[in-house]
């Protein structure tokens, strides 16, 4: 019996995990189309140059996101050196951001004018700050959320304690009514 439960609680929570990766997939497939179309209308790419600009840019985005996401950057430490270590990591990872922005310069120049390709660096780094600041958001929002379940269940628990003590009242009351009348049907 404890196989099965052991069994059906893996295969639901595979399941989940496997349900929460689809999810973020199509977010980061919904996200990046948003960012090929604000590219494509802010640096007014006509269809053949979108039809080879996308792959190139779907590798740019995938090598960026690696590199920019590898490490936590919200660490802090009191310690200064291990915040110096931060620090370091952090410069490093731009520093190959930077690197991967040299490395793909060249194979957007072969797709986009002059001035199109002046544009690019700035659209990026903008729709990048919308993403962020649109991400950190959704973060919030599942935060606030996350607290008003918590306070909810709280509430409830709370409600459910306060019913249990009045039903505990209640009886004792009942019980001393009865015990009352048992003392006056035994008195002459």
């Amino acid at each position: 019996m404890k196989k099965i439960i052991f069994l059906a609680t893996f295969i639901i929570l595979a399941t989940s995990a496997m349900a929460d990766d689809q999810q973020n997939k199509d977010l980061d497939e919904r996200i990046f189309d948003a960012r090929v179309k604000q590219m494509s209308l802010t640096l007014q790419l006509t269809e053949a140059q979108k039809a080879r600009f996308v792959p190139i840019y779907q590798r740019y985005t995938t090598e960026m996101r690696k590199v920019l996401t590898s490490a936590n950057h919200e660490r802090q430490s009191e310690d200064a050196k291990q915040q110096a270590i931060i620090i370091k990591e952090r410069l490093n990872r731009q520093k190959h951001a930077i690197d991967i922005q040299s490395k793909y310069i060249d194979e957007f120049a072969q797709v986009l004018d002059a001035k199109q390709l002046r544009r690019f660096l700035e659209t990026e780094r903008r729709i990048s700050k919308k993403v962020k600041m649109r991400s950190s958001e959704a973060k919030a929002r599942k935060l606030i959320k996350k607290e008003q379940r918590q306070a909810r269940k709280e509430q409830r628990k709370a409600l459910k304690e306060q019913r249990q003590a009045q039903r505990e009242l209640r009886h004792q009351q009942r019980l001393q009514r009865r015990e009352m009348r048992q003392q006056q049907d035994s008195k002459p």
